[in-house]
């Protein structure tokens, strides 16, 4: 079976290489692409404020709707208020629905 270039390079970053030999080969061409799937050249997540706590956060944050339309709120508020809001949506939702149907 004819291997690629991409499972040639994954081959060669699997043997006991030396961390040099390894970015040497991640900076050719040929490497761009795979670099690309395994994140090397991945930017530093941002910073942010959440827009519900106001708490100034690392990272990509998450998107506070319904609380919020815009912003984004750390995983502390996501987890404690915006999910659950999300709940209560779908459950007065459905017996909305349910009540129709009546």
């Amino acid at each position: 079976m004819k291997q690629n270039k991409k499972d040639t390079l994954i081959n060669r970053s699997n043997e006991n290489c030396k961390n040099t030999e390894a970015e040497e080969m991640l900076q050719k061409p040929e490497a761009v692409r795979f670099r690309r799937i395994i994140r090397l050249d991945a930017p530093e997540p941002p910073k942010y404020k959440c827009c519900i706590c106001g708490k100034e956060e690392v990272g990509w944050g998450n998107n506070p709707y319904p609380l919020r339309r815009t912003g984004k709120c750390c995983d502390e508020c996501n987890a404690t208020k915006v999910v659950q809001m999300r709940i209560l949506e779908i459950i007065t939702e459905h017996k909305k629905k349910e009540k129709r149907a009546k």
